[in-house]
């Protein structure tokens, strides 16, 4: 990487293999990282921030973990 001071700013400029490198990287973890659409319906994950009842949803999938922010007993309590 060569770097570049132009007066108030610092540009870094990458070489060849470098932007190849992150060329390769970004193209693998797109592949590793997918996750089918059709799973956010089934899991009934949504795409906003709230319920319509205006409870807190899950607004993303992914293969590292899940987070519960409460749970609701049978009674129809909510629990943290």
């Amino acid at each position: 990487m060569s770097m570049h001071y132009t007066g108030s700013e610092l540009q870094l400029e990458p070489n060849a293999s470098e932007t190849a490198f992150v060329n390769e990287m970004s193209e693998e973890l797109s592949t590793v990282t997918y996750i089918d659409p059709a799973l956010y319906p089934k899991y009934n994950v949504k795409r906003g921030l709230r319920n319509a009842n205006n409870t807190g949803v899950v607004v993303a999938l992914t293969r590292v973990g899940d987070a519960e922010g409460y749970s609701i007993d049978e009674n129809g309590v909510k629990h943290p």
